[in-house]
């Protein structure tokens, strides 16, 4: 009997300290399932975070592709603009390069002109000098100063 106790109080101690150490082991458990759903917790957490960073970096990248391209179309018309203005320039240029060159070709016929005028002018005299040598009593046609600066002036 003695003996049967003695095996029946080991038997109980041990399974007291099964017990024990499954009671322990069921804690220990207990606490790392409470720290495991705390790191869970804050990685969630820390998840919702840099979903939201990202988001919003996202909305602030395509804000900024919008300002950049209204920047770029904005820049492409004044780059037209300053196309078209070079365009008109260069045209006008034409033009007065036209102008210039009928104004230059005018001037030219105009010298001709004067000079043609000026020799008959000279011929003229000449021959109302000899006219006059045999024509007393004509008067002799001479040009006036003021219009001999006429005629200079289209020489010059």
């Amino acid at each position: 009997r003695s003996d049967r106790f003695n095996r029946t109080e080991t038997e109980l101690q041990e399974a007291r300290a099964t017990l024990f150490h499954a009671t322990s082991a069921a804690a220990e458990s207990e606490t790392t399932v409470a720290s495991l759903r705390n790191v869970i917790e804050e990685l969630r957490q820390e998840n919702e975070s840099l979903n939201t960073k990202m988001s919003e970096d996202r909305d602030g990248f395509a804000k900024d592709r919008s300002k950049h391209n209204e920047a770029l179309t904005a820049a492409e018309k004044e780059a037209q603009m300053w196309k078209m203005k070079y365009e008109e320039n260069e045209e006008e240029i034409r033009k007065l390069k036209l102008d210039k060159a009928s104004a230059d070709t005018q001037l030219d016929q105009m010298k001709t002109r004067m000079s043609k005028l000026e020799k008959r002018l000279d011929e003229s005299n000449q021959s109302s000098s000899s006219k006059s040598s045999i024509l007393p009593g004509m008067p002799t046609v001479t040009p006036k100063s003021s219009d001999l600066g006429v005629i200079n002036a289209f020489g010059a």
